[in-house]
């Protein structure tokens, strides 16, 4: 996928990759399994990387075409830039982060006991 060009795709695999992987419902030799195993993560790490974007396509019942779709590549970012954002945190845990830092900073309301409220 390094030489791909945005949009470029790539079946990496055909079949039912959780099942195909799991040794007790797969129906591939131990090496083949443990290879399968190790390009499925290759492709989701890829897919974090935001290098593709990962797509299946039901090509039968239980059967689906593991597709990895090439992005366009990420500009290099400057580094003194990078070592002043500190470590990168992905998904909820950076939006729950961000949530509890602004309810930190901010003053909270006064809550006022029912008896004292004036309707």
């Amino acid at each position: 996928m390094a030489q791909a060009v945005p949009g470029d795709r790539l079946e990496y695999h055909r079949g039912f990759l959780v099942l195909d992987i799991f040794p007790i419902f797969a129906r591939l030799p131990d090496q083949q399994r443990a290879e399968l195993a190790r390009l499925g993560s290759r492709a989701f790490w890829t897919a974090e990387q935001g290098l593709v974007h990962l797509e299946q396509e039901r090509t039968g019942p239980d059967q689906f075409a593991y597709i990895a779709v090439a992005r366009p590549k990420p500009k290099p970012r400057a580094p003194i830039r990078q070592e002043m954002r500190g470590p990168r945190l992905r998904g909820r845990t950076r939006h729950r982060d961000e949530i509890r830092r602004l309810r930190e900073t901010q003053p909270r309301p006064r809550l006022l006991p029912v008896r004292d409220m004036q309707c």
